[in-house]
């Protein structure tokens, strides 16, 4: 092949891909270009291997960035998603980027400058919104562009390389949660019917505590306790008849002692009553009652985490 500067012709047509970017973890960025040779024909329809390169300077310099993808070439047109191989860091953005194109070791001149529309990429990823990991409740059921649920599933660093740069496997190393398995390496925090305690930093009110643990439920018992007996108005007297005779016994001959009777006169009843200084208490035992949990009052939300 002759020198690959002065056999091709390189026709680019930059475009910044918005829609792409609302479905993917990291940003990419969409490109498309024409490939001809020195003739003006079309290249062969196709694979070719293309390294995509950016730079801070129109020539020379050192590869701030790069991704090497097998690209379909179809009436001389190809495209590519930058980003797509290898992650984009949003950062490089902040400055005027060339796109290099090298196919077989050689450099396909001249570059391109992106166009204004990929630098939303540094204002999208930088101060002026939540950096990754980010936790913020949410109304909605589905997680917005650049947000994930805070459901434990498990993702790839791969994939989502700024989120796992804050998180690590705190919360998990990938095996387990929704999606765990082959391929992921850590879990986003699983918040599912949680509450969210800050971490105590030393303070010393919920010592002893680290980053992402669990903490289980606990009810704490009152400074001020609570004192009761039972109602002691129970006092009361009883009456107790006493009967006495009117005659005394006397003996039957032959019959010995007999017993005391009341002749047809009848008996006299005195009333007695007993002491009514019985006031008392009764312990009193209890089971059952009570619910599952310790809450107050709540309305249920997502919690979110930015990526």
């Amino acid at each position: 092949m002759k020198n690959m500067k002065s056999s091709l012709l390189i026709i680019l047509l930059y475009a910044f891909c918005g829609e792409l970017l609302a479905q993917v973890s990291t940003p990419r960025i969409r490109i498309q270009g024409t490939l001809k040779n020195a003739a003006g024909v079309a290249l062969p329809n196709g694979a070719q291997s293309i390294t995509f390169k950016l730079f801070n300077v129109s020539g020379g310099g050192t590869a701030l960035w790069e991704e090497t993808a097998a690209v379909t070439i179809s009436g001389g047109i190809y495209s590519h998603l930058l980003g797509s191989v290898q992650p984009l860091d949003p950062t490089i953005f902040s400055q005027t980027l060339y796109v290099g194109r090298f196919m077989n070791g050689k450099e396909l001149l001249p570059r391109s400058a992106l166009s204004a529309s990929p630098y939303a990429l540094y204002v999208k990823n930088t101060s002026n919104g939540p950096p990754p990991g980010t936790v913020t409740p949410f109304a909605g059921a589905t997680a917005p562009d650049g947000w994930l649920i805070c459901n434990g599933q498990a993702l790839s660093s791969a994939t989502y390389p700024e989120l796992f740069a804050v998180l690590g496997m705190t919360y998990g190393n990938g095996s387990s949660g929704i999606n765990g398995g082959a391929g992921k390496n850590f879990n986003v925090p699983d918040l599912r019917g949680e509450f969210v305690r800050g971490l105590d930093e030393g303070r010393g009110i919920d010592s002893g505590r680290a980053i992402g643990t669990v903490q289980g439920g606990s009810a704490k018992v009152p400074s001020n306790g609570f004192t009761g007996t039972t109602n002691s108005a129970g006092a009361h007297s009883q009456p107790v008849p006493i009967v006495s005779t009117t005659s005394f016994p006397h003996e039957h001959e032959g019959s010995g002692a007999a017993t005391g009777y009341c002749p047809s006169g009848g008996c006299t009843t005195n009333t007695v009553t007993t002491s009514s200084a019985g006031d008392h208490t009764h312990d009193v035992s209890m089971s059952g009652g009570g619910d599952a949990e310790t809450r107050p009052r709540n309305v249920s939300m997502n919690y979110i985490i930015k990526y």
